[in-house]
């Protein structure tokens, strides 16, 4: 998905919109999801090493935070 066409105008919309109307806790999953959606339109491929990305970096932060 191109960040110059129409599609995206819409999607960012709708996650926009969404955004909004979620309670505070979802938030942060709905963009989540929102990016590796994003990400998956742009090439498939991409989303296993996003996922990967996010685990590990998830992972290490907890780490941090417990020294």
């Amino acid at each position: 998905m191109s960040t110059i066409s129409l599609f995206y105008l819409l999607f960012l919309g709708i996650v926009a919109v969404g955004y909004y109307n979620l309670p505070n806790k979802f938030r942060p999953f709905w963009l989540l999801a929102s990016s590796y959606l994003f990400y998956f339109t742009w090439q498939p491929a991409f989303l296993l090493i996003l996922i990967f990305e996010t685990v590990v970096a998830f992972g290490l932060g907890k780490v941090v935070n417990s020294l």
